[in-house]
């Protein structure tokens, strides 16, 4: 059994899965940072690049990280958009929404040091909108609780 933390970027899924892994004296893991070691770019280099490549290179490193046990398994924040990443992890895995306000997370988004694919967008206000409206409902639909953070 694993616990996968989802929610959207910025809600702090890396500073409490580390937290709560080394509670419950598991490893953790955090996909992003996968795909970055993985590839040896970050995951905003090859999302300016291929956005398409970007989720089928997230999606295998999944897959393969739906094999673990005992794990707890930061998401990225729009790994809910493709339904087989959470069919995947799903069998054997507890959905743990973190659930942070819209304020805090686009305060986090628009930092002059953020490098994220929503502060790089021409509106990134409508676009932030659009992906808050789409992603928090899945978060919901996926998760088996919340936790505000």
């Amino acid at each position: 059994m694993n616990i996968v933390l989802i929610g959207f970027k910025k809600s702090g899924k890396t500073t409490l899965g580390k937290r709560l892994a080394q509670k419950l004296g598991w490893a953790f893991v955090d996909s992003d940072a996968q795909i970055s070691a993985f590839l040896q770019k970050s995951c905003f280099e090859l999302w300016q690049e291929d956005s398409k490549k970007f989720r089928i290179i997230e999606n295998r490193i999944i897959v393969q990280l739906a094999k673990l046990d005992r794990h707890v398994i930061a998401l990225g924040g729009g790994s809910v958009e493709e339904i087989e990443n959470w069919h995947a992890l799903y069998p054997n895995a507890l959905f743990l929404y973190l659930k942070t306000s819209k304020v805090k997370i686009w305060q986090r988004l628009i930092d002059k040091n953020a490098k994220n694919f929503i502060a790089c967008q021409n509106e990134p206000l409508k676009y932030f909108e659009k992906l808050w409206q789409s992603r928090c409902q899945k978060y919901e639909e996926i998760a088996d609780g919340q936790q505000q953070f």
